[in-house]
């Protein structure tokens, strides 16, 4: 539908149909028809039906079934016999059995294309994250431990996430025994009230504390 036109797929019989050439939905012929209106189409004598557009010299006789799925149609299934009258009321109802099964397999097949370029969509978008991730990690790690200066990272409830070795070397904790931790446990009794009173109103200031 994107494009207006049909993809021609598999061939069978002694027709060489070129398979590139170009067939409008909006167009002209049987197979737009059936396309458009989601009605078998049937010309058992193509020379006295005006719907027909010639593609084949020695057509006489053109039955088009679409390729239902629910209310839409996603292709139509084309039949062309030399003969007029070729597809007689048995064939007809014989082939739209076949069709509906094929437009069931059709759209499974395009249902899991889809499934799975979803997935490889957000597989890649995990990696990329990942990765961002990782860097991200990568310098913070370079900054804490390559400081000389004691850095302890806290979350806005005030529990340690993370500590540097000088940070370990100065409160004699090592980096598991302080996670999670209040950071008020690094401070003297004293000096926690006043502590606590600082983070709190530097949290606000930052818009990160109620």
């Amino acid at each position: 539908p994107e494009a207006g036109t049909f993809d021609r797929l598999a061939r069978a019989g002694k027709y060489n149909v070129n398979t590139k050439a170009l067939l409008h939905l909006d167009g002209p012929g049987l197979a737009p028809e059936a396309y458009r209106t989601g009605e078998v189409v049937y010309a058992p004598d193509v020379w006295e039906d005006k719907r027909y557009v010639a593609s084949v010299a020695t057509t006489r006789s053109e039955l088009v079934i679409p390729l239902k799925t629910g209310n839409n149609v996603i292709g139509v299934m084309d039949l062309q016999s030399s003969e007029p009258y070729a597809f007689s009321d048995r064939d007809q109802r014989v082939l739209q059995a076949f069709a509906d099964r094929a437009a069931t397999a059709i759209e499974n097949i395009q249902l899991y294309e889809t499934v799975r370029t979803h997935a490889e969509h957000l597989e890649e978008n995990v990696r990329e994250r990942t990765a961002q991730l990782d860097r991200i990690k990568t310098r913070v790690e370079t900054i804490l431990n390559g400081s000389s200066d004691a850095i302890v990272l806290a979350n806005a409830n005030g529990n340690i996430r993370q500590t540097n070795p000088a940070s370990d070397d100065v409160f004699l904790y090592g980096v598991d025994p302080a996670f999670n931790l209040p950071i008020a446990t690094l401070i003297d009794e004293d000096y926690q009230p006043r502590f606590m009173s600082l983070v709190q109103s530097t949290l606000q200031y930052l818009h990160l504390y109620p």
